[in-house]
């Protein structure tokens, strides 16, 4: 009889362990659909941007209408911040319609995010997912938290 124990309580032991196995590699599977899927949600709204900005081929647009060069990535270094920064404010002036007013915030927000590598993007996701979210809600804040991170203190 305590052999049957035994093998029992062996049995229970692997199923207990595959179990936390299974778990574990579950909650991997899900936190990285989780990042595939806001990948995919910022993409998209970078299409739906880019769309928007060039909606017909080149050859059919009009001449007069002002041509602006998209952001590199940025990929935090502090150098580079300012040229960064400066291009999206370029951006917004150029393209008024799509970024004029207050209630473009979030617009303006989700593309600065989208233009950030991936590490630096890491920073954002909770701004993606949170909707009350305090950086999400105003663009100067957003704005005003890049500037504290990324800054050239040392640039007179």
């Amino acid at each position: 009889m305590q052999h049957d124990d035994m093998q029992h309580d062996n049995a229970q032991d692997d199923d207990a362990l595959f179990y936390i196995d299974f778990l574990e590699i579950f909650n991997e599977t899900r936190v990285e659909l989780k990042r595939q899927c806001l990948i995919i949600q910022i993409l998209n709204i970078s299409f739906a941007i880019l769309e928007y900005h060039d909606p017909e081929p080149a050859s059919q647009q009009s001449s007069r209408e002002p041509k602006i060069k998209m952001p590199d990535i940025f990929d935090g270094k502090i150098s580079e911040y300012n040229t960064f920064i400066s291009q999206y404010f370029l951006i917004f002036r150029i393209y008024p319609i799509i970024y004029n007013d207050d209630n473009k915030d979030l617009d303006k927000i989700f593309f600065i995010i989208s233009y950030l590598d991936d590490t630096l993007r890491k920073w954002a996701i909770l701004i993606l997912e949170n909707e009350n979210h305090s950086l999400r809600k105003n663009f100067k804040t957003f704005k005003a938290a890049l500037d504290t991170i990324y800054t050239d203190h040392n640039l007179k």
